[in-house]
């Protein structure tokens, strides 16, 4: 991956130690996010925290 396919995402660092912690072995980060984002369903999660 070139520097040109890379960028830097700023979090606080409660957040990054969070997302850390869900790392495995030698998984990198890259694979960490892309598996995050395709589990997250903005919908399901806006219903959800919106329910009476």
């Amino acid at each position: 991956m070139t520097d040109q396919e890379r960028t830097t995402i700023t979090v606080n660092r409660g957040t990054f130690e969070k997302v850390k912690s869900l790392k495995r072995g030698g998984e990198c980060w890259d694979d960490l996010l892309e598996q995050m984002a395709n589990s997250y369903h903005p919908d399901e999660f806006h219903n959800r925290t919106h329910d009476t």
